[in-house]
């Protein structure tokens, strides 16, 4: 649903070992999800809102409501005002950061791997050490 208004609930499965998305991993209502689970949820909103400032253009596709036949504040308020689920201080995208073969860059052997590390509220965020 793109408008915070909307009675449907936010959903996030994971399709590896739940294919048939029957164990919405947000709950009910979010208040019962995972730290974990809510990191990943917090993680997706940032990548879904960082794509839609980018593809916004200078038309306003994704923040002006014309765009959704007037329904709504458009998509980037509606994404940031939708959040059912339990705000965290800090939230982390992934408990466990699985390490990929390298890859074969020239005379290099190169592996990236990326852990997104956020706030929910305001305030300083530092890492010390991983």
């Amino acid at each position: 649903p793109k408008s915070a208004s909307s009675s449907k609930r936010d959903q996030m499965y994971n399709i590896a070992i739940d294919p048939f998305e029957m164990n919405n991993l947000l709950g009910h209502n979010g208040a019962s999800a995972s730290k974990e689970n809510v990191g990943k949820a917090e993680h997706l909103k940032v990548l879904l809102h960082e794509w839609l400032e980018r593809m916004n253009g200078n038309k306003g596709l994704y923040s002006n409501p014309v765009f959704n036949a007037g329904e709504g504040h458009g998509d980037i308020a509606e994404v940031e005002s939708r959040r059912t689920w339990r705000r965290l201080p800090i939230w982390v995208s992934d408990m466990i950061l699985p390490m990929g073969k390298p890859a074969h860059v020239g005379s290099l052997y190169v592996r990236n791997e990326y852990l997104y590390i956020g706030r929910t509220t305001h305030g300083n965020l530092s890492v010390n050490s991983i």
